[in-house]
């Protein structure tokens, strides 16, 4: 529980900073989000060596999963997630990370075929309601 609101602290600081801020002039988006990435890998490193140490041995299969992470799962992903954040209320960014479950569940259900509860459903369908109902409405003047 503590490490679950530490993780929304923490990425509430951030999206309220980076809106804040912005991005630093001249700061490609791509450049910008390896920056971020590299600030966060240092930070988690040393944490991860203590837990998991170094991996005695790396296989083709390894360095395949690292390049899809690296390529896939963070650089392609966070530099959308920046751009959304350049872009969108600090409101509707927000709402935006309650989609990561659901596209984890979507892609369990596709790849490995797991199966879908009722009540699973059913929180899919109130996150996005939720997203829906957050977002800004324009104001007639």
């Amino acid at each position: 529980m503590a490490a679950a609101l530490a993780g929304a602290a923490s990425m509430a600081t951030g999206i309220t900073l980076t809106k804040l801020w912005g991005r630093p002039d001249g700061v490609g988006l791509l450049p910008f989000t390896g920056w971020q990435l590299t600030a966060g890998g240092l930070v988690l490193l040393p944490f991860t060596l203590f837990v998991e140490g170094l991996p005695t041995t790396i296989s083709g299969t390894n360095t395949i999963g690292f390049g899809y992470l690296i390529s896939l799962g963070a650089v392609l992903s966070y530099a959308i997630w920046f751009r959304g954040i350049e872009r969108l209320p600090a409101l509707a960014v927000s709402f935006l990370a309650l989609g990561s479950p659901i596209v984890a569940t979507l892609l369990g259900y596709l790849f490995l075929h797991q199966t879908l509860s009722i009540l699973q459903l059913a929180g899919t369908l109130v996150i996005i309601g939720a997203a829906l109902l957050a977002q800004p409405r324009p104001v007639n003047p």
